[in-house]
């Protein structure tokens, strides 16, 4: 088999589209450089917009008190983050919801997006080291939560 080499130009990424194991189209798509505070102050936007918030015991029962694992909502209810500072720490976001409005913002892909959240989740929760995450399904704490 052939080893081909493409050189991506400084300022693009490149897009590969394959079908049964060949390659049948190669782009270029010009990387917007993406200003960290514009994106910074979306996503705190984001987080003060959040009109619900639920806090989970160790145990993921819902918590009439502060504890150190909690879930955003939007106005419709539907999840935006889920966030666990200390021992077991995660940041999980909507891959439905949060990824399609940063895509709109910026144009920026799933990678890009995790890789810029780092700075604001250190920043704003000291979650240092924990890659933000996007989740397809809600996580089982909060499925469970709306059994209960």
């Amino acid at each position: 088999m052939k080893e081909l080499k493409i050189e991506v130009p400084d300022g693009y990424e490149i897009d590969i589209e394959k079908s049964n194991l060949k390659i049948c189209k190669v782009c270029f798509r010009k990387v917007e450089q993406i200003n960290q505070h514009e994106f910074d102050e979306f996503f705190k936007s984001l987080l003060h917009g959040a009109n619900r918030l639920v806090f989970y015991n160790n145990d993921y029962t819902i918590s009439i008190l502060p504890t150190n694992h909690f879930t955003l909502y939007d106005g419709n209810g539907q999840w935006l983050f889920d966030i666990r500072i200390g021992e077991n720490a995660h940041f999980y976001y909507s891959h439905h919801i949060i990824l399609p409005l940063f895509k709109e913002k910026f144009g920026i892909n799933e990678m890009m997006l995790n890789n810029l959240m780092l700075h604001m989740i250190e920043q704003l929760f000291g979650l240092k080291g924990v890659i933000p995450s996007s989740s397809m399904l809600m996580p089982h704490w909060i499925w469970n939560s709306y059994l209960d």
